[in-house]
């Protein structure tokens, strides 16, 4: 009886190792462009759970629409993550959280990463700093932790059509006193 359960697992185990593993695809400027819409920043903010820093990411991302607005160019928080609470006394406390989104209009589109610090219901830091943009590289926030951001980037090669980049690479963001800039 032994000897047929032992034998199954392994015809299991050898029909699972004999399957190839899906490798993580690059993104492409049409999945990319398919998701920027002014409602792709309401779902976006809605993941920040904690009311006062969603409201004042809701005012902060108002502004750089109508920034990007005055520039010809709509913008799309994609994603925006809290990395870190922490409490500073007398019952405030600091939340850090970076945003990625993305200035777009008919010809192309630029992608940013914004971090930002909350204090007592306001920005007390606002920074950001470009990460990417049509036909050069695709950015994507893959996750957040303390000062620092790991994005995933489409790179192209020499090769790819502008269409789809070929490589899938992750570079990691952090804070450096006032800036928020490349690691790797």
């Amino acid at each position: 009886m032994l000897s047929r359960v032992f034998i199954a697992a392994l015809i299991v185990l050898a029909g699972c190792a004999s399957k190839p593993v899906e490798k993580e695809k690059p993104r492409t400027e049409a999945e990319l462009r398919a998701i920027l819409a002014p409602a792709t920043t309401d779902r976006a903010l809605a993941t920040i759970a904690e009311a006062a820093v969603r409201r004042t990411l809701e005012r902060h991302f108002r502004e750089r629409s109508r920034e990007a607005a005055r520039r010809g160019r709509s913008l799309a928080v994609e994603r925006a993550l809290i990395s870190e609470t922490i409490g500073i006394g007398d019952g405030m406390g600091l939340a850090r959280v970076f945003a990625l989104f993305h200035e777009y209009d008919e010809a192309g589109f630029t992608s940013y990463l914004s971090a930002t610090e909350h204090v007592a219901g306001r920005i007390r830091l606002a920074l950001e700093t470009r990460v990417g943009g049509a036909r050069e590289r695709l950015a994507e926030l893959d996750f957040v932790e303390l000062d620092r951001a790991v994005l995933k980037l489409s790179l192209y090669a020499d090769k790819d059509e502008r269409c789809c980049p070929s490589k899938l690479v992750r570079s990691l963001y952090g804070l450096r006193g006032l800036t928020l800039e490349a690691l790797d």
